[in-house]
């Protein structure tokens, strides 16, 4: 298909020229540009391109003339400007030059220039219309002719080419941009400036930018370059190539750069002024508030030196020449200040590689193709970069404070790298694009056509500039190389060492390095600064990079991570400095990232310990840095071994210690550090660093011991080399110091440890005593005083030994006393002491008696009892005394006086009259520890106590007063003794302490009470009990019961008040022991005589009576017990816990009741009242057990009503009187009722429930029915066994006529039905009724059929079967329900009214399990009112409304379809006539074909392609002789013909209607007629006239298929003399008509809310003549509502509330009127057709996706005549036109011949139906 295309296009076709919209071109190439001085920045660019080396920039503003000077000299920087003059010194235009300018996009082949696409002049379209070039001798001019779209320009003779030349002695190339309208600068000056001097940075040959206003030059910078380049070194470990091998770097060069600038402090005024006001505002922010509210300086010269960043856009303009003098400065001052000229230099580096390109040849075509010239044969790659000086002094222009805040420095803010943000891509000059690291970048990128970024669109300019920016990555890494080779040269040649300031200086410098080129993420595109980064590190051929470090500038595997443990101590290691870690994270992150340097290892640390001895300081923080290590969970305890075997200490004395050797530490707290040490115990300062758990833990080192140090002690004092005053056993002075150091620790020592102590020392004379150094056991403490020669203990500086010290000697044997059989031997015997004196030295030696000897004196007898007599003496004896009898001190009390008066053996004190006895001296003590008494036992004086004389008295008060029998005394141990006095019966007497009580409400009961004579506290140590247990209150109220009220009263509020005492026993007990006085029941009328008569209470158990109150049944007080009520609330507390009730549970009443109802029912007094005791007895009915229920179903105890006709209503109406009667009235209070309703207690069995309303008031004069409660009917009657009604009544339903089904009286009940019942049984879930539901909706819906039945209708019999009687009775019925299988019939007789209760009464007992009166109301009432009404009254009818409009709706839609379905079927039959035409146009086709079979395939496939189709594909049935095969080849060549292919060639959607794509010529004659006869107006445009386009969704399967391109352009002029033409035929009717239904049914409801549709524009020209259905309309919809059933939706701008509610009334009519009944008349689904409304445009309907949308807004224009008149007919014909004209995109999309012949075959086929509805609506 190409290929013959192209051949026709070369033979057949003719050429015509295409044309530019210039104006539109130069618009959009100027919107390509986003920077607000792109002019500028090309006019440079060209300059630089034209080796200009100077360039101005002159402004003038309005009014300004070079002739006339300004009277002020200060110019306004806020004046609008007029003209802009740009000039630069470079080669003047060729003829080349200036036909290239008249050229857009044709660009400067030349590949050394930077221009590439040729548009760049054109940005002097952004500000002017008509530029002058002047260029040597000639100029050139641009302009719009005749204000057109076409660019036009003059060339003319330069007049003043011979006047100003530039200062290199050039003339001027000038351009001249005289603006559209007068404006300001669009920035300030100071930016202006910035740009011009950031645009010097790359260029070439320009060296100086000046800027000139108005005459006057603001500032001038110039750019100087180093003489010559410096080369510089290419490492060779890099590799010089980029990734695909285009370019090659071939040498470095570095140059430096001097930018010098020269300006007026006029240009940063306005930022200086800004920086001095934010700082007067933050010092006195409500004085500033004022000044910028009133106007002043500030605000002035804002407004006339430009507007900053942050400067107000409010402020007014105003002139320094327009303001007064100041408070600061006058103007004169100022203008002086203002036109002041400063200067600043900046100094720069700049890094230049010099590349060789070399590409292959489809590459470079390429190229040259996207860039009109060719890739160049070399290039180079530029790096502005500042070293550490340069940026430190740049800083330092830039940071000054004060009035000095702003200067020329500011210029620089663009050109002077800074660490703390990223550089930028210059192509020429500079772009938005980053370089993720602090320098600027300089390259030939191929940038996008706004030259603001770096083009990566395109395939090969995006290879070409990755492989510029690997290059570029390649060159930071040469330049951070070479700076660091350079501080590594320097580093050797100086001093050495990390505290050297050169070397300092050297390591700020690398620094400065590594921040400069740490990669960020770029912008707009991360490409760069990610390929940056990958080459910077990857051109390295191996995986290292130069690192500066602690020693000098190294390679990174030889340089390690800090950390900050082991800089403590790694001191010669390599190792990067923790600054540079912290100011260059970054770097270092993506340098740790690619595993460039490592942490220090366990390698590197052994390695520098086995070097050297380490300081203290340092070997602290080794082995805490060890500690560390051994925490990891990796830790390997193994590797401790080679710390140890290589750390050596050196000690501040200057001794080594290797740590192999150590073995303990040392903790002062035990051993001082200035004594003697063994070699194998860490030096101190070291140890003092750590606790003991880390070194006995990580380490193995044990705590140096007491043992091992005296050991040590002991070992070197034997030697030769032992200090004399460091020997433990010559100097008195040093062991006594040994001896304090190991008292100290004594107390904490091991028994071993002691014991090992021990040995050492008692084998040392260590011991300093008065005959010399003797070992501890020869040595005695100074208390020994009884003989003058021991050996006394004499310390030197120690006086007094006490405490530890004297512990530690008596550990190690020197002794305190001798021994105790002398003393009794030398002393006692001796007889100069008594036993007071004994026992005075016995106390003062207490603590060096043992064991053995004490208990000795324990069993003695010594001690001498007081009063008792002495024996006499022996007969015969020389100086007899008469001898004492003597006790053992365990055998006597205390000498006290209170202990004398109870009469106890005392110890003899009396004849010591210098030692008064006192029970706290050391004497007494001593004495209680050998057994004397101090008190008696608590038995003895429980015993005494008890005594009744003087004696018991004070043993009692005695045990009161001591508080040494508070702990031993307890009640149980007082049992024994009657000791407590008490009272009892009013009698005081003493008793045992069990049997006494101190609450004195016991007495009540006959309990003995503590005696009042007792005070509270006393009586507290008795610890007597508050009340007796409560086996003997149980006891006591059991076996004496209270005898009257009063007493009971008394007797049961003191147990209320030890309720709680009582055990679950003993209440059990109490409820069934008769103790509770009552009275004799009472009536209450006789209760005042009763009470006067004061009758004996009656004794009975507690659940044998009960409270009662003021609601108590007066029936329950004739049959139950009550309690007193003067018992009181208190006592009642008691009785209530013991089983006394406030009223007979519901089991007593039912029992009382089943036995005696007719007394029950007589003491209630009512009906209603004996109602409410069955009540209860309902409510509680599971509390009844089933003894009681089996006596109460047997028991005629329930209530039963009936209603029994009176004598005087049968007079009057007969029965069928009384039946009205029955069913209307129904209180038996009415006087006008016909019967009386009577009551009657009856057995269960006795009684009907009522569950059939209608029985229930037949019957209701034959039967005792249950009262209409559901609580009595279902929770008492039901339960006892109370049959139902409708369980006795057989019902019989007799049709006396004919059955009829589905009549349409039928359908309507049951869709009646249908629809209700739901509803009903959702209000019976609502009501509570939830649990009676038997089936549900769903059922009903799946078993319901109704019936109507004629002649006498229905017949209803009801038959009474109960207690042996039966009664029947018979009605008619207009509806009954019987149930046949798994059906439910619903019979309605025909000739009757239907009553709705009959058909609610009937369902009901099929879906209800109980039929009660208001569920059959409610039934009937859905059932017999509207939803309407139904709405009105709170129903929720919501859904069924819903339900029936959607039912509506698939009606409508299921008989529109049935219509369209018969109607194609009867189109799709082909007539006899069509069959025999196309019989003959097959045997034209295929001779030799039987006539039988091929009319046979035509009927089979209903049309001729089918059957033709068929027999090509699957052959056919020939005659019997053949025919001739001469036609064969024609019918070859007419089957390959066909439709092209597509689809098929009749009624496919979307194809032409006729044979072979061609279609009819359109005809005219009636139909035409009729549609300009039936137009409104034909000078107006009518609905189809209006040129809109229709929308569509897009391919949706309908409407579809390709219209052949032929289609659109008609029948052929030429087509009578093609043969083939000839041979085709037109379509048949049938055919077209089932296309053009085709189309209609391709109409689809849309259920969407919105509707969105972008608006797109075409040729402006082609507007009038091409119209394209899928652009061209702008549609923006969303849905407001629905009138009259359609949707409608409304455009944004439209308030949709108001709208609707101005325009429903026409919507309803035009949508009733028009929109629905022509939507009928083409058979459109209702839901498929859309109104909307809009506010502007020429779309009048549109076809979006198959449905139609009409607007309402052309429709109330058109069809309301002046007096607001609908006018039908106009409407209906122009809408169907309308809707032919859309449904006709169903079928083709776009407009031409082929949609406008289906409207037309549209249009026709309904035309009929039109006009008979247009007629109907006339008439």
């Amino acid at each position: 298909m190409d290929e013959a295309a192209r051949r026709a296009l070369i033979e057949q076709g003719s050429e015509d020229a295409v044309t530019v919209n210039q104006r539109a071109l130069v618009d959009k190439l100027l919107a390509r540009y986003a920077s607000e001085f792109t002019v500028f920045r090309e006019l440079i660019q060209n300059a630089d391109d034209a080796n200009a080396s100077c360039c101005q920039l002159k402004l003038e503003s309005v009014g300004y003339s070079p002739s006339s000077p300004s009277p002020t000299p200060l110019p306004n920087l806020r004046a609008p400007l007029s003209k802009w003059i740009w000039r630069n010194d470079g080669w003047p235009f060729r003829d080349q030059d200036w036909a290239r300018l008249r050229r857009i996009a044709e660009g400067n082949p030349d590949p050394d220039r930077i221009g590439a696409f040729g548009v760049g002049f054109y940005s002097l379209f952004s500000i002017c219309d008509e530029p002058v070039v002047a260029s040597g001798d000639e100029l050139m001019g641009f302009f719009w002719k005749n204000g057109g779209d076409s660019l036009f320009t003059r060339r003319a003779k330069n007049p003043g080419s011979d006047e100003e030349k530039a200062p290199s002695g050039n003339g001027w190339t000038s351009f001249f941009m005289t603006l559209r309208e007068p404006a300001p600068l669009p920035d300030s000056v100071l930016s202006l400036a910035r740009f011009l001097a950031t645009s010097l940075t790359f260029t070439s040959k320009v060296r100086t930018v000046e800027l000139w206003l108005d005459g006057v030059r603001l500032c001038r910078v110039a750019k100087s370059l180093e003489s010559t380049p410096r080369p510089m070194v290419m490492p060779a470990h890099l590799n010089a190539y980029s990734p695909e091998k285009m370019m090659r770097v071939e040498r470095l060069e570095g140059q430096a750069m001097q930018i010098d600038v020269e300006a007026l402090a006029l240009v940063w005024e306005g930022e200086r002024e800004r920086i001095r006001a934010e700082k007067e505002q933050a010092a006195r922010p409500s004085l500033t508030a004022a000044l910028t509210k009133s106007g002043g300086l500030s605000s002035m010269l804002q407004s006339a030196f430009g507007r900053s960043s942050k400067a107000s856009a409010s402020t007014p303009a105003k002139s320094p020449a327009s303001t007064g003098p100041s408070a600061a400065e006058d103007h004169a001052a100022l203008t002086a200040r203002l036109l002041t000229s400063h200067s600043a230099t900046a100094h720069l580096q700049i890094a230049t590689a010099h590349l060789a390109v070399s590409v292959d040849n489809a590459f470079k075509r390429e190229i040259e193709r996207s860039t009109k010239k060719p890739p160049p044969v070399r290039t180079a790659f530029h790096i502005v970069f500042a070293n550490q000086q340069d940026y430190a002094a740049s800083q330092a222009a830039l940071a000054h404070s004060g009035e000095d805040v702003v200067g020329p420095a500011l210029l620089f803010e663009g050109v002077m790298p800074k660490l703390d943000r990223m550089g930028h891509v210059f192509i020429g000059f500079r772009t938005h694009q980053t370089t993720g690291f602090a320098g600027h970048v300089a390259a030939r990128f191929l940038p996008t056509v706004e030259r603001e970024s770096i083009d990566f669109v395109d395939r090969y300019c995006a290879r070409w500039n990755m492989e510029l920016l690997a290059v570029g990555g390649y060159v930071c890494r040469a330049v951070y190389e070479g700076e660091m080779e350079a501080l590594r040269k320097a580093w050797v040649g100086g001093r050495g060492g990390e505290d050297d300031a050169q070397n300092q200086a050297l390591l700020a410098r690398a620094l400065h390095t590594m921040r400069f080129f740490t990669m960020r993420d770029s912008s707009p595109s991360q490409r760069v600064s990610s390929t940056f980064l990958s080459t910077f590190f990857s051109s390295s051929r191996q995986a290292l990079l130069t690192l500066a470090s602690t020693q000098g500038i190294k390679t990174s595997s030889q340089v390690r991570l800090p950390n900050a443990v082991l800089l403590e101590f790694v001191k010669k290691l390599a190792i990067v400095p923790p600054g540079h870690i912290e100011e260059a994270s970054d770097f270092f992150d993506q340098v740790r990232a690619r595993g460039l340097v490592k942490d220090v290892t366990l390698e590197d640390v052994f390695g520098e310990l086995a070097s050297r001895a380490l300081s203290v300081e340092e070997m602290v923080a080794c082995l805490r840095w060890w500690i560390n290590v051994s925490a990891h969970p990796g830790y390997d305890a193994r590797l401790r071994a080679r710390l140890i075997d290589s750390a050596v200490l050196t000690t501040s004395s200057g001794s080594v210690q290797p740590l192999a050797g150590v073995k303990h530490f040392l903790n002062p707290q035990r051993v001082p550090s200035d004594v003697p040490l063994p070699v194998s115990c860490l030096a101190y300062e070291v140890s003092k660093s750590f606790s003991g758990s880390e070194l006995t833990g990580v380490y193995g080192w044990t705590e140096l011991s007491l043992p091992a140090w005296l050991a040590h002690l002991a070992t070197i004092s034997s030697t030769e080399a032992c200090k004399a005053e460091e020997n433990v056993q010559l100097s008195p002075t040093f062991a006594e110091r040994v001896l304090g150091i190991v008292s100290r620790s004594w107390g904490n020592l091991s028994a071993s440890q002691q014991g090992e102590a021990t040995t050492i020392l008692q084998g040392l004379s260590c011991v300093p005593t008065r005959k010399g150094m003797l070992p501890p056991q020869q040595a005695y403490f100074s208390s020994v005083s009884l003989f003058e020669d021991l050996a006394i203990v004499a310390l030197p500086t120690t006086p007094a030994i006490r405490g530890n010290l004297e512990k530690l000697l008596v550990a190690l044997g020197v002794r305190r006393h001798v021994d105790l059989q002398l003393i009794f031997t030398r002393l006692v015997g001796g007889g100069d002491w008594s036993h007071v004196d004994l026992l005075t030295y016995l106390a003062a030696n207490r603590e060096s008696l043992s064991t053995v000897e004490v208990d000795r004196l324990r069993k003695t007898p010594i001690w001498p009892r007081e009063g008792e007599a002495t024996l006499p003496a022996k007969e015969g004896a020389a100086n007899a005394k008469p001898k004492v009898v003597r006790h053992r001190a365990a055998q006597l009390y205390e000498p006290l006086e209170p202990l004398r008066a109870l009469g106890l053996p005392l110890l003899d004190w009396t004849g010591s009259t210098t030692k008064p006895w006192r029970s706290g001296s050391d004497e007494a003590k001593f004495a209680f520890d050998l057994g004397l008494r101090r008190h008696p036992p608590l038995e003895e004086i429980l015993a005494l106590a008890a005594r009744n004389d003087e004696v018991g008295a004070k043993a009692l008060a005695y045990f009161f007063e001591r508080g040494h029998y508070r702990d031993s005394y307890s009640l149980a141990k007082g049992r024994d003794h009657a000791f407590v006095p008490c009272e009892v019966g009013g009698e005081t007497r003493k008793m045992k302490s069990t049997d006494v009580f101190t609450n004195r409400e016991a007495g009540l009961m006959g309990f003995a009470v503590v005696a009042s004579s007792l005070s509270p506290q006393d009586v507290a140590k008795l610890q007597l009990r508050a009340d007796p247990p409560s086996e003997l209150l149980v006891s006591r109220l059991v076996n004496d019961p209270p005898r009257s009220v009063e007493q009971a009263r008394s007797v049961f509020e003191y147990l209320a008040s030890v309720s709680s005492h009582f055990t679950s026993h003993d209440i059990s007990v109490l409820r069934q022991a008769a103790f509770v006085p009552v009275l004799p029941s009472t009536t209450p009328s006789s209760a005042g005589k009763e009470q006067a008569l004061s009758p004996a209470p009656r004794l009975v158990a507690p659940t044998s009576c009960y409270f009662g109150g003021n609601d108590t049944v007066e029936a329950f007080r004739s049959v139950f017990l009550y309690v007193p009520p003067s018992l009181g609330a208190k006592a009642n507390a008691f009785l209530r816990l013991v089983g006394v009730s406030d009223e007979p549970s519901i089991e007593e009443v039912a029992t009382r009741l089943v036995s005696d109802p007719a007394r029950f029912y007589a003491l209630s007094g009512s009906t209603e009242a004996y109602l409410g005791l069955l009540r209860q007895v309902a409510t509680n009915w599971g509390r009844i057990r089933g003894p009681l229920r089996a006596k109460m179903k047997a028991s005629a105890f329930l209530l039963g009503s009936k209603r029994v006709q009176n004598g005087a209503s049968n007079g009057g109406g007969g029965g069928g009187g009384a039946t009205k009667n029955l069913l209307e009235k129904e209180d038996e209070e009415d006087a006008d009722d016909s019967g009386m309703l009577v009551h009657s207690l009856r057995r269960p069995a006795e009684i009907v429930i009522v569950d059939d309303a209608n029985a229930g008031m037949i019957f209701g004069s034959s039967l005792f029915f249950a009262p209409h409660e559901d609580l009595l009917e279902q929770g008492l009657y039901a339960q006892l066994g109370s049959p139902r009604l409708s369980q006795l009544i057989e019902e019989k339903y007799q049709t006396a006529g004919a059955i009829q089904a589905d009549t349409k009286r039928a359908l309507e009940v049951k869709a009646l039905v249908l629809e209700r019942t739901p509803l009903f049984l959702f209000e019976c879930r609502q009501s509570g009724n939830r649990g009676e539901i038997r089936r549900d909706a769903e059922w009903l819906k799946g078993a319901l059929d109704v019936v109507e039945v004629g002649g006498e209708g229905l017949r209803l019999s009801r038959t009474l079967r109960f207690l042996g009687a039966m009664e029947t009775d018979v009605q008619r019925c207009s509806a009954m329900a019987r149930s046949e299988g798994r059906r439910l019939t619903l019979y309605v007789a025909s000739n009757m009214h239907l009553d709705w209760f009959e058909v609610a009464s009937s369902l009901n007992k099929f879906l209800l399990s109980r039929q009660r009166l208001q569920e059959v109301l409610l039934f009937m009432t859905l059932l017999s009112t509207s939803l309407r009404d139904l709405k009105r009254r709170g129903f929720h009818v919501d859904k069924i409304l819903q339900q029936r409009k959607a039912e509506r709706a698939e009606k409508e839609r299921e008989r529109m379809e049935e219509q369209r379905r018969a109607q194609m079927e009867a189109l799709s039959r082909p007539s006899e006539k069509e069959v025999e035409e196309w019989k003959k146009q097959v045997l034209q086709m295929f001779p030799d074909a039987e006539p039988g079979a091929v009319e046979e395939a035509l009927r089979r496939h209903k049309g001729l392609e089918g059957a033709t189709n068929d027999m090509l594909t699957r052959g056919y049935v020939k005659k019997a002789k053949p025919g001739a095969g001469a036609n064969a080849g024609a019918v070859e060549k007419y089957g390959n013909g066909g439709s092209g292919g597509s689809g098929e060639a009749l009624g496919g959607e979307g194809n032409s209607p006729v044979l072979g794509g061609r279609e009819p010529t359109m005809p005219g004659g009636f139909f035409s007629g009729f549609r300009q006869r039936f137009t409104r107006n034909a000078s107006g445009p009518s609905s189809l006239a209006s040129g809109t386009s229709s929308l569509i969704r897009g391919p949706q399967g309908h409407g579809g298929g390709v219209v052949p391109t032929d289609l659109d352009a008609g029948p052929s002029s030429g087509s009578a003399s093609n043969p083939a033409t000839q041979a085709e035929q037109p379509s048949s009717l049938s055919s077209i008509r089932r296309n053009v239904l085709g189309a209609v049914s391709a109409s689809r409801p849309d259920s969407s809310t919105s509707m969105h549709s972008e608006q797109r524009h075409g040729v402006k020209e082609a507007e009038s003549s091409y119209c394209d259905p899928t652009s061209g309309v702008a549609a923006d919809l969303a849905l407001a509502g629905e009138v009259a059933g359609m949707r409608v939706f409304l455009s944004p701008e439209l308030d949709p509330a108001k709208a609707l509610h101005e325009n429903r009334a026409k919507l309803d009519e035009l949508i009733r009127l028009v929109y629905r009944p022509v939507g009928a008349i083409y058979g459109l689904d209702p839901s498929s057709l859309q109104a909307f409304i809009d506010t502007r445009g020429p779309t009048i309907a549109f076809n979006r996706g198959g449905t139609i949308w009409l607007n309402y807004r052309f429709a109330a224009a058109w069809f309301w005549d002046e007096a607001g008149k609908l006018q039908v007919k106009d409407a209906l014909i122009s809408t169907f036109f309308t809707m032919a004209h859309e449904l006709a995109h169903n079928k083709v999309t776009e407009h031409g011949s082929a949609h406008e012949f289906w409207s037309s075959a549209l249009a026709e086929h309904f035309f009929l139906a039109l006009a008979k509805y247009v007629e109907g609506v006339e008439g």
